[in-house]
C-alpha cells in the first residue's frame, strides 16, 4: 500500500526564513564531507535537513516558491542591463 501525504501546513514568512537559515549551513557541511574534512554521521544530519526542505518545496507550485536560500534576485533582463549601462 502507497503512504499517505500529510496535508502541508501554510508557514509563515519567519518560519521559512529560519528553514533558510538552516539549510546554508547544511549545504557547507555537506560539500565539506564530499572534500573529506567532515564525517559520514555529520553529512547524514546535513543531508536530512536539506531533504526536509526539499521535502516542504516540493508541495508548493513552482510559480509560488521563494527562491533558493542562498540565491541571488533574478537577474535582470538583457534590456534592463543596457538601460543601466547607457552614459546619460
Amino acid at each position: 500500500m502507497g503512504q499517505r501525504r500529510k496535508p502541508r501546513a501554510v508557514h509563515d514568512s519567519s518560519d521559512q526564513a529560519e528553514r533558510d537559515q538552516e539549510v546554508l549551513p547544511a549545504n557547507r557541511e555537506l560539500a565539506a564531507s564530499f572534500k573529506g574534512k567532515r564525517t559520514d554521521r555529520e553529512a547524514r544530519g546535513a543531508l536530512k535537513i536539506i531533504a526536509a526542505f526539499v521535502g516542504a518545496r516540493a508541495g508548493t507550485s513552482a510559480g509560488s516558491r521563494p527562491p533558493l536560500p542562498g540565491a541571488h534576485a533574478a537577474r535582470p533582463s538583457k534590456a534592463d542591463r543596457k538601460d543601466k549601462e547607457a552614459p546619460e
